[in-house]
Order: C-alpha cells, then structure tokens, then sequence
C-alpha cells in the first residue's frame, strides 16, 4: 500500500498534529480489507509525533507478512535541506528510500548502533537515482551523504549514518556506468551487498559517539579535536567529512548565516585531513583487505569530496 499524507501541527496542542491523507492506493482487497485500519494507523502516528518523517511499516499475522505500508509525507521539512531547487530531488530520494526499507526488511531493529536497514534503504535510493540521472546525481548524493555526516556528530543521529556506504556508490558509480544496466531485481541485491559491506558495526559505532560530541559548523574546532584527532579511522573519516564543504572557498550557508573557516585554520586543516586521508582506502577505514589492488580503489581523500552542483560554490544548508 501507498498513502500521501499532508501534516499539519495543531499549535494549541503542542508536539500534536493532524494528517490528511490525499492519496491512498492498494490492492482492491487489501485496500477493503485493511485501508481504514492504515488511515487510522497513520493519523495516529502523526498525532503523537508531526515532525515524523515518511515511513515504511510492514504488518505481519504469525511471522508471515500481509502487507507493506509506504506512507510519504508530501510537506517534509526534510525535501528543503538543500534549498527550494532540490525538493523534488529530495521527495524522489526520500520515496526511494522507503521503497528501499519495504524491499529490504532484514537486519537488526534500528538504534544509535545498528543502522544497516537506513543503510540498505539509502544505497537502494542511491542506485535508483543514478538509474536515473546517472552523473547529474552526483551532487546530490554527495550533499545527502554529507549531510548525514553531520546529523551524527552534531546531533547523535547515528542510526542514519549512511555515509560510507554512500561514498563507496558514488566512487563506483562512473566505474560502473551508473548501474544503468541493472535490473530491478539486481539493485535490491546490489544495495544490500554495499549496505552489508559497508555500514559501520555496532561496535565501530560505538567508539565512534564517544567522539562525537557535538560541534558542527560554528564549533568546527571541536570537531578538529574530537574526531581529527581521533586515532579510530571510522571517527575521523566522518569528522572530515563535515570539514569538506567549510573548506570550500565561499563555505556553507545555512538560512541567513555564512560558516567560513579564516583562511590560516582553513590550510593547517585541509593539511590535517590530506595527510591522513591521501593515503587511506574506505577498507583502511574499515580495517579489511581491499577487495581490489590499492591501485584500484578510490581514495580517501577523494571519496570525502562534497560535490556541488555545476557553477555553485558555496553548500546551502537548512539547519
């Protein structure tokens, strides 16, 4: 099943709200069968919580599955991340990726330590939209994978820490010719393959948010010092991922406020992460045999790269 919903806060009612849904499509049967039930399931989710994103449920009777649920929540905040010019990349995003949580169900329940099914669910996003767009998608995913770099460090959203396994598809993708070739099937088993391959363990995860304490655009100089500094690969791999676009010449805007970095920190800062990073591998990060000669995989230095769209020169970011 498919729901739209349009969700709007009841401001007497604080951390309430109200969810229309505008469109509902199903199976005939199921939709007879269980469509009031899933409106009602909606509405209430909503209620409780207005700034939920979209979503994925699957009901099950005795361990074997009904249905599936994808409920897309057409006004999300999210779909404004990177300014008015990529909503409707983000809402294509956003509904590949729940596509991708119904397609792929396995995996530990979600938490701060275990986020393989975010994982999945994105590397599934991610082929689709260089199906689509091939490398005009580039930007995009790079800006997605950023940002989930930063939601980790700043604000502990660990479990959709999905970076990794977004840079290994963007670095293979050219390689690859964008996926073109596969066919559906093939995606969901090559998105489990990267998620499976690359999202961080629980274990990594976990010296991990010992380092991340906060810090983001403005506090960039605790980032330095708590995932740089780092001697964990996996901390200061995502901590310099953050870096990247406050190393850019014109820095990241975010609502009214300009983040640079003084052109002095800027050089020994670029230095920090070059001499660390030109010489790893995402299987260094990882601490596994490449499953290519070193010669053949990307580097670190690269794979950290945020890659903006042709002729912008500054990230624009909504907090």
């Amino acid at each position: 099943m498919f729901a739209e919903v349009d969700v709007f806060p009841r401001y007497f009612r604080k951390k309430r709200g109200k969810a229309v849904v505008r469109n509902f499509i199903a199976d005939q049967e199921i939709r007879k069968e269980f469509g009031a039930e899933m409106r009602s399931y909606i509405k209430k989710r909503y209620f409780k919580d207005p700034e939920l994103s979209s979503f994925h449920v699957q009901t099950t009777l005795f361990s074997i599955p009904i249905y599936s649920l994808i409920c897309f929540k057409r006004d999300d905040d999210l779909f404004n991340s990177f300014g008015p010019a990529y909503q409707n990349a983000l809402r294509l995003f956003a509904l590949y990726h729940e596509t991708g949580h119904a397609l792929i169900q396995e995996g530990d329940p979600v938490d701060k330590t275990h986020p393989y099914q975010e994982c999945a669910a994105d590397a599934y996003a991610a082929l689709r939209f260089f199906q689509k767009f091939g490398q005009e998608a580039v930007p995009v995913l790079s800006m997605w994978s950023w940002m989930r770099a930063y939601d980790a460090i700043a604000y502990d959203h660990t479990k959709h820490l999905t970076t990794t396994v977004l840079d290994k598809i963007i670095a293979d993708g050219a390689a690859e010719n964008y996926f073109s070739g596969l066919t559906p099937p093939e995606i969901v088993d090559r998105a489990r393959s990267y998620a499976e391959e690359w999202t961080p363990s629980p274990e990594t995860l976990a010296a991990a948010r010992v380092a991340f304490k906060g810090g983001g655009l403005k506090k960039y100089d605790l980032v330095s010092k708590t995932c740089l500094a780092s001697p964990d690969k996996f901390t200061f791999y995502i901590g310099a991922k953050i870096f990247q676009p406050l190393l850019h010449s014109e820095g990241v805007r975010a609502g009214d406020k300009i983040y640079q970095i003084p052109d002095a920190e800027k050089h020994k800062y670029t230095a920090m992460i070059a001499t660390r990073a030109e010489a790893m591998t995402l299987s260094d990060v990882f601490n596994k045999n490449a499953a290519r000669a070193p010669a053949q995989e990307t580097s670190a230095i690269e794979m950290l790269k945020v890659h903006l769209p042709q002729g912008q020169h500054r990230l624009v970011f909504n907090l």
